[in-house]
C-alpha cells in the first residue's frame, strides 16, 4: 500500500498539477476565443494575440528559452490555417473576398513564405519586432487621418508592385507567426478598396501564409531534444487543441459582427487595432 505520508505528498502535487492545467486551458481556450473572433472582425490569422499568450504560458510551464518563442510562432500558425478558413467562409458567404486579387498575389506569398523561412535562421528579433511595429502603427495613422480625407489615398497600382508586396507580406508574416491580415487589409484599404473587402480578402490569404509556415517549423524543430511531450517539430499539438474549439467557435461571430458594422466604423476600429498591435510590439522591445 506504500507509506501515507508518501500517498498524501502524491495527491497533493497531483492536485496542484490539476489545477495548474485548469488555469492554462482557461487561459488557451479564451486566448482561442479572442483570436477566432477577431479573424472574423479584422480578417487577421490571430497571431497577435495567440503568439504573445503562447510565449507566457509556456514560460510558466517551464520549456526552455531557446524554444520558447519558438513553439509559440509555430502553434499559433497551426492554429490560424483552420480559424482563417473558417473565417474566409463566412465572408465568402457574404461576398466579400476578392479572388481575383487572392489569385495575383498568392504564389507571389508563398515565395515570401519560403524566404521568411530562410530569413527566420539568420533574422533579428528586435529589428523584427521594430520594423512590423513602425509600420503597423504608421499604416492606422494614416488610416485614422484618411478617414476626413479619403481623396488622399492612393491608386490601385501595377501588378508588379502587389506581387512584390505579397513577397514582403508572406516572408515578415511567417518571420512573426502573423497570418498577414495586417499588411494585406491595410494595403488594400489603403488603395481604396472596401474595408469589408479588404477584411474578407485578408481572411482568405491568411491559410495560405500559415499552412505552409507551419510545416516549415515542424520540420525545423523536428526532433529538437528541448521539445515537451505532444510536440510535432516546433508546434504544440496539446496548445493547438485547446485553442482551436473556442477559436472555431467564434469565428462566425466575428464575421456576422464586421457585416453589421458600416465601413466608418470597422475601418476605424481596424486601425485601432494596427495601432493597438504596433505599440505593444515596440513596448515589447523596451520592457
Amino acid at each position: 500500500m506504500g507509506d501515507p505520508w508518501e500517498w498524501a505528498i502524491h495527491g497533493r502535487f497531483i492536485g496542484r498539477f490539476m489545477g495548474t492545467l485548469f488555469w492554462f486551458t482557461l487561459i488557451l481556450a479564451a486566448g482561442g476565443a479572442v483570436a477566432g473572433f477577431m479573424a472574423g472582425l479584422l480578417g487577421i490569422g490571430g497571431g497577435a494575440v495567440l503568439v504573445p499568450v503562447l510565449y507566457e504560458v509556456y514560460g510558466l510551464l517551464g520549456i526552455d528559452e531557446a524554444i520558447r518563442t519558438h513553439m509559440a510562432v509555430a502553434t499559433s500558425l497551426a492554429v490560424i490555417v483552420p480559424t482563417g478558413l473558417r473565417s474566409a467562409y463566412g465572408h465568402n458567404k457574404k461576398q466579400s473576398v476578392d479572388w481575383g486579387f487572392v489569385r495575383l498575389i498568392a504564389p507571389f506569398i508563398l515565395i515570401g513564405v519560403v524566404l521568411g523561412s530562410i530569413i527566420a535562421v539568420y533574422a533579428n528579433g528586435i529589428h523584427l519586432r521594430l520594423i512590423y511595429g513602425v509600420t503597423v502603427i504608421l499604416v492606422a495613422l494614416f488610416l485614422l487621418w484618411s478617414q476626413n480625407h479619403p481623396e488622399m489615398r492612393f491608386s490601385w497600382p501595377s501588378k508588379w508592385v502587389t506581387q512584390a508586396y505579397g513577397v514582403f507580406t508572406g516572408a515578415l508574416s511567417t518571420l512573426m507567426g502573423i497570418g498577414g491580415g495586417t499588411f494585406t487589409g491595410s494595403y488594400m484599404t489603403i488603395l481604396g478598396r472596401s474595408i469589408h473587402q479588404a477584411v474578407g480578402t485578408a481572411a482568405a490569404i491568411g491559410p495560405l501564409i500559415a499552412l505552409p509556415a507551419t510545416l516549415g517549423f515542424i520540420i525545423g524543430g523536428w526532433e529538437n531534444p528541448l521539445l515537451p511531450p505532444f510536440s510535432l517539430g516546433f508546434v504544440s499539438l496539446l496548445g493547438a487543441a485547446l485553442i482551436l474549439p473556442t477559436s472555431l467557435l467564434f469565428a462566425p461571430f466575428g464575421v456576422k459582427a464586421a457585416h453589421g458594422l458600416s465601413k466608418t466604423r470597422l475601418e476605424f476600429i481596424f486601425a485601432l487595432f494596427l495601432l493597438f498591435v504596433g505599440v505593444r510590439f515596440l513596448y515589447s522591445l523596451v520592457s
